[in-house]
């Protein structure tokens, strides 16, 4: 209807994704557009899409980046100038896994972890198949099942047995997030926002890698949240379950990576594949005994101190440089 009051009174169309950054081919936005251009002949020049996947990019639209829409970036580094985080490099964990709003890839990479490596993880994952853990009435989120059998998913099984056993949820965790966030009784409403969304990194020290479920898997896209920052602040290394090529564009904004460690050669794949080398790696550091996880630390800690300085100078005029 906005296009077509646009089209009626001779204006020009801004499309606005505020604080959103997937990739407008594959959520059909252009599709979308290019079907209405052609109806009504409405000049593709003249709509404007703003968006926070810095990578987007068409022949006809016009697309504005926007790196403000990055806004945890600030926000996480005025939080860090009243708070300390552990980092502590004894973790007794091999993986964590932190997952707020379920979809898909999230439910399948936690899944796996919970069917294959569950000794060796620590997890939350707030969503369940009948309840979430702040909905009692009987609602969940939207879990993304029908997708998982679209990827061709082969552990079907395995999420059902990990789904039945949720909402997982560390309960000082969710008290904390209803006393920071406003509780608003809706279905499908979930409030872990900043800076309850940072509250999870008192449980880090932990850990030895993060296992990163980022918002964005599909489409020619880059769209950094703070699930990523947990790490840079928490100085852990991390495995991205992200859009292609994700870890490439996170070294374009100057961090470092660890593939001195294992095969990050999964950045290279789209997302059902990219699950199946994870697994791969996975798999490689599982087999580390817990002991030695302190020695490896120490031996990425220049990359973990590097990825913590660059993210605390981080600031939007450098984010455009370098994505313009």
């Amino acid at each position: 209807m906005y296009l077509y009051d646009c089209a009626t009174a001779d204006r020009d169309a801004v499309i606005d994704f505020f604080l959103e950054g997937s990739c407008c081919h594959a959520n059909g936005t252009y599709r979308l557009l290019d079907a209405f251009c052609e109806h009504t002949g409405y000049n593709p020049g003249r709509i404007t899409i703003k968006t926070a996947n810095l990578i987007e990019q068409h022949n006809s639209y016009n697309i504005v980046r926007v790196p403000q829409y990055w806004y945890e970036v600030d926000k996480i580094n005025t939080w860090l100038a009243g708070e300390t985080v552990d980092t502590g490099t004894n973790p007794v964990y091999h993986f964590g896994n932190f997952i707020g709003r379920a979809n898909w890839s999230r439910v399948w990479i936690a899944s796996l972890l919970n069917a294959k490596f569950a000794n060796t993880t620590l997890q939350t994952f707030n969503s369940g198949l009948r309840s979430n853990y702040i909905v009692k009435e009987h609602t969940c989120d939207y879990l993304g099942l029908e997708d998982l059998v679209k990827q061709e998913c082969d552990i079907l099984p395995e999420v059902i047995a990990f789904l039945n056993t949720c909402p997982r949820v560390i309960p000082e965790d969710i008290e904390y997030i209803k006393t920071v966030n406003p509780y608003i009784p809706q279905p499908g409403y979930y409030p872990i926002q900043h800076p309850a969304n940072l509250n999870i990194l008192k449980e880090y020290h932990k850990i030895f890698v993060d296992i990163v479920c980022e918002t964005r898997v599909t489409g020619n896209c880059f769209f950094v949240t703070e699930k990523t920052w947990r790490c840079m602040v928490a100085r852990r290394p991390f495995i991205v379950m992200g859009s292609q090529h994700f870890l490439h564009n996170l070294r374009r904004l100057g961090f470092r990576t660890f593939n001195e460690f294992w095969d990050e050669g999964y950045d290279d794949y789209d997302p059902k594949y990219r699950i199946k080398h994870i697994e791969q790696v996975l798999t490689t550091i599982s087999q580390w005994p817990i002991k030695d996880l302190h020695e490896k630390l120490q031996l990425m800690q220049s990359i973990l101190d590097h990825n913590y300085n660059r993210f605390v100078e981080l600031d939007y005029q450098k984010i455009k440089q370098i994505f313009s």
